[in-house]
């Protein structure tokens, strides 16, 4: 029988269990249940028995999400950092500083930082933000250079940062959000200037076909800044660069974007109008 969604009933029943039982975990519960269930529903349609599909289900969160995130007493203490910082933006932007240093995705751009996100905004009269797939990206805006009483909303899969980020909201007095979002299931809306999504479309391409370059076309924003890691983990090159700069490029083209680009040591970076 097919329920509303258009899902199997007893396949989205099986699929919900299997999601129940991976997130078990507190290496995992503070990720989105509708994205392990998504993935599930996945395992199982390629035949997977429900035991072959939780171990399946696990390594994919793992290289989708875990493997980029700090571990959960890293953030503990960042959080405990800021909160002790109270209104002292030196000591904000010190604990800031070592936040970034802790997720693999913002602490590769730590060397260029400033050039990054002067490419993104500077001059452009940016004043509200949404960080999408953020990480711990928020926690840079000191060096973003956007005007004090911008907006900044940020949202990410996983909650594992939602604490360090509210408590830098907070002492540094921006005008901001975090939510937990799996953007498979919509995007946040509210209208703003630019969409970031940091190294996060491959990533959300590696979730379901479309969704990443979904997100760019959906989202809620007149500008979207869209950036690629050129370099794997490990460091190896591998021609990462060409093979999502042409890939997006011809995207870009195809849906009438207008879009200036700038590669980094180890990131490549567009902003789009749309």
């Amino acid at each position: 029988m097919k329920g509303p969604g258009g899902h199997d009933e007893r396949a989205s029943d099986a699929a919900a269990g299997i999601a129940e039982s991976v997130l078990k975990s507190s290496t995992r519960k503070h990720l989105a249940g509708s994205l392990a269930e998504r993935l599930a529903r996945q395992e199982l349609s390629k035949g997977r028995s429900p035991r072959e599909a939780v171990k399946q289900v696990k390594g994919r969160l793992h290289q989708l999400v875990l493997s980029f995130e700090p571990g959960p007493r890293a953030i503990a203490d960042l959080s405990s950092k800021l909160a002790a910082a109270g209104h002292d933006r030196a000591l904000i932007k010190e604990a800031a500083l070592s936040g970034l240093e802790l997720h693999s995705s913002t602490r590769e751009r730590l060397p260029y930082m400033e050039e990054f996100f002067g490419f993104i905004f500077g001059g452009r009269g940016f004043s509200s933000v949404l960080d999408l797939a953020c990480g711990l990206n928020p926690l840079a805006f000191p060096w973003m250079g956007l005007p004090e009483d911008a907006v900044y909303d940020a949202a990410d899969v996983s909650d594992l940062c939602g604490s360090a980020i509210r408590s830098f909201f907070d002492g540094w007095g921006i005008d901001g959000s975090f939510i937990r979002a799996d953007l498979a299931e919509g995007l946040p809306g509210g209208g703003h200037d630019v969409a970031l999504m940091m190294k996060a479309l491959p990533t959300l391409e590696r979730i379901e076909k479309g969704l990443g370059f979904g997100c760019v076309r959906d989202a809620d924003a007149g500008h979207v800044a869209v950036s690629f890691p050129t370099a794997s983990l490990g460091g190896r090159r591998k021609g990462m660069e060409t093979f999502y700069g042409e890939g997006f490029e011809e995207y870009a083209r195809a849906s009438g974007w207008s879009y200036e680009k700038m590669a980094f040591s180890s990131e490549l970076v567009f902003l789009v109008r749309k």
